[in-house]
């Protein structure tokens, strides 16, 4: 089974919500919710997407799946030393797309 971009934006939203808390989640509750520390919550995701990026074969269906042809690191402007680079750049690059700052609610379309 290969790489799915919309199955690891749901995960990763879970893994958010269960380790940072869902501010939704505690309004329903009636419940004050505390902001995560960004910077915490920047290192949660790099891990997250080293763990994902950690073989070479799933770095492949990572880029195949995100479209990831061009070597090149925009975030960086340098070029990808190789394929987990490729790929973690990829999901970074993704997860920035579909989520912005850290959000535990879906969006509608995902």
């Amino acid at each position: 089974m290969g790489f799915n971009k919309y199955q690891f934006i749901r995960d990763l939203r879970e893994d958010l919500a269960d380790e940072f808390g869902c501010p939704h989640c505690a309004e329903e509750k009636g419940e004050k919710y505390e902001e995560p520390n960004q910077d915490d919550v920047y290192e949660y995701i790099s891990q997250y997407c080293e763990n994902e990026t950690i073989y070479y074969y799933k770095c492949w269906d990572i880029c195949k799946e995100l479209g990831a042809t061009d070597f090149h690191i925009e975030e960086l402007g340098i070029k990808a030393r190789n394929i987990s680079d490729l790929a973690y750049w990829s999901l970074r690059s993704f997860i920035d797309e579909e989520m912005g700052v850290y959000n535990p609610k879906p969006k509608e379309d995902v």
